[in-house]
């Protein structure tokens, strides 16, 4: 008998299928192998199912979709509800931090706060005074050149998190971001660089990597995850982890490059429908 998948994503979410979401690549190839992938917004009906995997793009997921996914025998990332930025950063500075590095501001919410904007969470990103910020532009996060440069209201602000500003820069001097999918067991790897200081698409160099460093292993065991990515940096022999996603994305380079990995990485979901 055939078995049956659920994804469960927020009842307004936009149709995942549409979308750059790495699981709606991998609920094709599922289906190609005689699964079936039901897509259901919102918690107003229990479908039958084998497995749920929760894809709640919120850094917080709400205590009532936490809930719901105990109705299924098996849920994937049903255990993982919070990826703030100070749950994950192992750089994370005070004020009176001993530290004279550059430093860089983002917000405790995943993205910039963005999807908690778009569900109606947060308000509108607008000049206002540093205490009041719930939102920045995550491809322009703000830098300064030392922690006394940083205004008095980032400090005041909970939605905001103040680490030192450690890229990863190659021989060439540009900028690199090292991405860590996974899904059960199984992995895959991306390294990008870019000319600009914030790496969210590479301009410039895009391979496949394998390696993983365990301080990523330990962090995914940490916060009970069983799909996402990490994007982390390696600065003189350190890992430094700048994000965790749970409802990762991938853009055409990377699947031009991950696109052949995609089906054995797809087939992670084995261990779970045993």
């Amino acid at each position: 008998m055939a078995k049956t998948i659920v994804i469960l994503t927020l009842d307004n979410s936009p149709d995942l299928m549409q979308g750059k979401a790495l699981l709606s690549h991998m609920a094709l190839a599922w289906e190609t192998q005689g699964v079936n992938v039901k897509i259901v917004r919102g918690i107003k009906e229990v479908f039958e199912a084998d497995v749920v995997v929760s894809h709640i793009d919120l850094t917080v997921v709400p205590n009532e979709y936490s809930e719901f996914v105990k109705n299924y025998p098996v849920a994937i990332n049903g255990r993982i509800n919070d990826i703030s930025k100070s749950l994950i950063s192992n750089n994370l500075l005070q004020r009176e931090s001993d530290y004279d590095g550059p430093v860089i501001v983002k917000t405790q919410a995943n993205y910039g706060g963005i999807p908690e904007l778009i569900q109606g969470n947060g308000h509108e990103i607008l000049e206002r005074p540093w205490r009041r910020v719930q939102h920045l532009d995550s491809y322009n996060y703000p830098r300064f050149n030392a922690i006394r440069d940083v205004p008095n209201g980032v400090w005041r602000n909970d939605n905001l998190i103040v680490e030192k500003f450690l890229p990863e820069i190659d021989s060439g001097g540009n900028y690199c971001l090292r991405k860590w999918f996974f899904f059960g067991d199984k992995n895959m790897g991306l390294y990008q660089t870019s000319s600009k200081p914030i790496v969210k698409f590479g301009d410039i160099e895009n391979e496949i990597i394998s390696d993983v460093p365990d301080e990523l292993k330990v962090l995914r065991e940490r916060l009970n995850m069983e799909y996402g990515r990490f994007d982390y940096a390696i600065v003189d022999g350190e890992v430094v982890i700048y994000d965790a996603n749970k409802t990762p994305i991938i853009g055409d380079v990377g699947l031009s490059l991950l696109g052949d990995k995609l089906d054995e990485f797809s087939a992670g979901i084995t261990q779970y429908l045993d």
